[in-house]
């Protein structure tokens, strides 16, 4: 994720990439983040947006932010 972040940061807006900053170590990395690239299942990533869900922490917008951000970094590995 972190390589994801530095190659996003030449991409766009300073103010995007803290936003991106802080829902991959809010959300994405406390989750997803002491599993092994090759261990990460679509369960495991279908229980991270239930529990952002259920807890109501972030809006639809910043979920699917949360979404991309996974998509695109696990195509990039």
């Amino acid at each position: 994720m972190q390589d994801y972040l530095r190659d996003k940061k030449v991409k766009v807006k300073q103010q995007t990439l803290d936003t991106y900053t802080s829902l991959v170590n809010k959300h994405i990395l406390p989750t997803l983040g002491d599993l092994e690239l090759g261990a990460i299942t679509p369960r495991h990533i279908q229980d991270l947006y239930n529990n952002i869900t259920e807890s109501g922490q972030l809006a639809g917008e910043n979920l699917q932010k949360v979404h991309t951000l996974i998509n695109e970094s696990l195509k990039k590995a």
